[in-house]
């Protein structure tokens, strides 16, 4: 959930377009939602501007699966980092809308498309070997609005 969201639930509620409970039912996964694996940080956008991400490696395709599932369903962007072409065949398969950058090695779904960045980014390669990470601070960069 997202700071937007989240003032659009308190309007909603203020207005009594919904009750106690439904807004009670929304809240509930905040701040965090312990998947059993791993504690999914639902309140990270509202304090720091961008969804949880998460880093693939050390991860099973199931795990990394149920994360995004929790994520996307939150309503908020996904970023995905590390990931190998077989991690995105089962995310794709599963979540509408997700794209691979390959030579990033990231998979992204877009919720929310809005340039909220401040100036320009550069990244700079010091050669072929360093492109992978040139390449994901760039779909980073992109994802968080830059």
């Amino acid at each position: 959930m997202d700071e937007h969201k989240l003032r659009s639930l308190l309007e909603r509620l203020n207005s009594g377009e919904v009750s106690i409970e439904e807004a009670l039912d929304a809240l509930r996964a905040l701040p965090f939602e312990d998947l059993g694996f791993a504690m999914v940080d639902h309140h990270r956008a509202i304090r720091q501007g961008f969804p949880e991400v998460i880093y693939c490696e050390g991860k099973t395709t199931d795990q990394i699966l149920g994360i995004a599932r929790r994520i996307v369903e939150s309503g908020v962007d996904l970023l995905a980092t590390r990931a190998n072409p077989d991690i995105y065949a089962v995310v794709k398969s599963e979540i509408p809308g997700a794209e691979y950058h390959e030579a990033a090695r990231a998979i992204v779904v877009h919720k929310n498309r809005d340039m909220r960045g401040r100036g320009t980014i550069l990244v700079v390669s010091a050669g072929t070997s360093d492109i992978p990470v040139a390449e994901e601070a760039v779909v980073t960069a992109t994802v968080m609005g830059n």
